[in-house]
């Protein structure tokens, strides 16, 4: 028997639904965005031998373990999931549960209209790595600026321009070494990793 999946993904937790081979219910469980809850969703899949799991968003941690497990997995783009939604549709709204359903049956019935994913190379992977590390102090930095244009009010907002205006030594080093891994070639990203 043949069971496909689907991963409704949410930013504090995700929904996976199993469905059989004819699209009966096996499973619906809800598992946390952080690292053990990842791996126990990835364990469970192996578990109930999963042909294929069908996700939203074609990125992200919960993809990466995925396909570094050699699961596969089918991107289904969130206007295909909008439009099969009433094919399943009984009655009711939108429920991270319904969604859930929604894809396992795509993954069992639609194969023909969906691709498979594909795991990133080494370098695509350092490449993403860097761009979130300065998105994150990029954010980091916005906070505290806020933080002191907050405190400061009046006489203070010189001491918050300043800091707006000074780059900092690290957040300098990411941005040219962002900048340095984006101009290169795949196989100077390897020699640029090296540095960073």
């Amino acid at each position: 028997m043949q069971t496909t999946a689907g991963i409704d993904l949410a930013s504090q937790e995700h929904r996976l639904v199993v469905v059989d081979s004819d699209g009966r219910r096996l499973e619906n469980r809800r598992y946390l965005h952080r690292e053990g809850d990842v791996s126990a969703l990835v364990r469970r899949l192996w578990e109930l031998d999963i042909a294929r799991v069908a996700i939203e968003q074609p990125n992200g941690l919960v993809v990466d373990r995925l396909l570094d497990a050699g699961i596969a997995v089918v991107a289904v783009h969130p206007n295909q999931l909008a439009a099969a939604r009433d094919r399943y549709r009984t009655g009711g709204g939108k429920s991270d549960g319904f969604d859930g359903y929604v894809l396992a049956e795509l993954a069992r019935t639609d194969m023909h209209r969906l691709r498979l994913l594909q795991p990133d190379r080494d370098e695509t992977k350092a490449l993403r790595t860097l761009t979130r590390t300065r998105e994150h102090l990029v954010e980091q930095r916005v906070t505290l600026v806020h933080a002191c244009r907050e405190r400061a009010r009046g006489g203070g907002e010189r001491l918050a321009n300043r800091l707006v205006a000074r780059r900092d030594d690290a957040g300098d080093g990411v941005r040219h070494r962002l900048d340095h891994a984006v101009a290169v070639s795949s196989d100077g990203v390897s020699e640029s990793r090296r540095r960073v």
